[in-house]
């Protein structure tokens, strides 16, 4: 039900609010700390200070390293303090959804206890390893294309149009996609689902399909018909819905990663005094993982 709690226009005024006094971000982490306050106040009623949802940014980055440890680490459970923590953002998001269906801001269909307390599990591993991960990397590769004017970006968008940031947007997910599915470990050996691989197929994209080129597809629609990282295109499993492999807060994020970049009004920052977005030839896949500064130009 979070279309309900959320506009474009909403998220926009809320990210310039955020925005408005500060001369330099980490170029995704700062941006976590927005998405995280916007979430939990506006979709979960939960009422989470800068200082908190940064905390929660922290330990999403921690706990995305847990996943990377060698398969002799025990991954799901990781260690002692990483599950007191996880167990504590559990029991935050079961109260809120319990509040919610008690207020019929959710659906009452969510009632036994051990149903709530598994979509808290879920919805907080999306957060988590989903939600995250998947907005700040995208944002990174939104702002180090413009940085390095990749595919002559800035000759091709013009920032004030939402119609340009959402191709911006969508050629970032393509060419460096955020999230390859939650890694586990069955019989020795580490699995992920790479449906990201799909946004370099030449045959669909061209033969510069490994290169960030906003000017590849002229309308948003072309994005949703080619670009499978949001599962538009997903095959549904038997006897579910169409509906049951495609992202369930893709409108959500890419709202918010619209609105941000709209409040942010990118052309009025530089590249900041610590880090720098690297790129190599074919500039798929360092944008993602790099972490650095942006400074407000004076």
């Amino acid at each position: 039900n979070s279309g309900n709690y959320f506009s474009l226009m909403d998220i926009s005024q809320a990210a310039q609010d955020y925005l408005e006094e500060k001369t330099e971000l980490w170029a995704g982490r700062d941006a976590g700390i927005f998405f995280l306050t916007y979430f939990n106040d506006r979709i979960m009623d939960i009422q989470m200070t800068q200082a908190e949802a940064q905390e929660m940014q922290l330990f999403s980055e921690r706990c995305l390293l847990a996943t990377s440890a060698p398969v002799g680490v025990p991954i799901v459970f990781g260690p002692i303090a990483l599950r007191t923590k996880r167990a504590a953002y559990v029991e935050l998001y079961r109260d809120a959804i319990e509040r919610g269906i008690e207020s019929g801001r959710f659906s009452s269909s969510i009632l036994a206890s051990d149903d709530i307390l598994l979509t808290s599990n879920v919805l907080l591993d999306a957060v988590l390893f989903a939600m995250l991960p998947s907005l700040t990397g995208v944002l990174r590769g939104v702002i180090g294309a413009y940085l390095h004017n990749l595919g002559g970006i800035n000759d091709n968008v013009d920032w004030t149009l939402h119609s340009d940031l959402g191709r911006a947007i969508m050629e970032a997910v393509r060419v460096f996609p955020p999230v390859f599915g939650v890694p586990y470990v069955l019989d020795g050996l580490r699995y992920s689902n790479l449906v990201g691989y799909s946004g370099y197929d030449r045959t669909v994209f061209g033969d510069d399909a490994w290169y960030y080129n906003v000017s590849r597809f002229e309308t948003l629609d072309q994005y949703r018909q080619y670009v499978i990282n949001w599962a538009d295109r997903a095959l549904p499993l038997e006897g579910k819905p169409e509906t049951s492999h495609v992202c369930p807060g893709k409108s959500l994020s890419f709202n918010l990663l619209l609105g941000y970049l709209s409040a942010l009004d990118i052309e009025s920052w530089k590249e900041g005094p610590l880090g720098k977005p690297t790129v190599r030839d074919s500039g798929a896949g360092p944008l993602f993982w790099v972490y650095y500064k942006i400074q407000k130009m004076i």
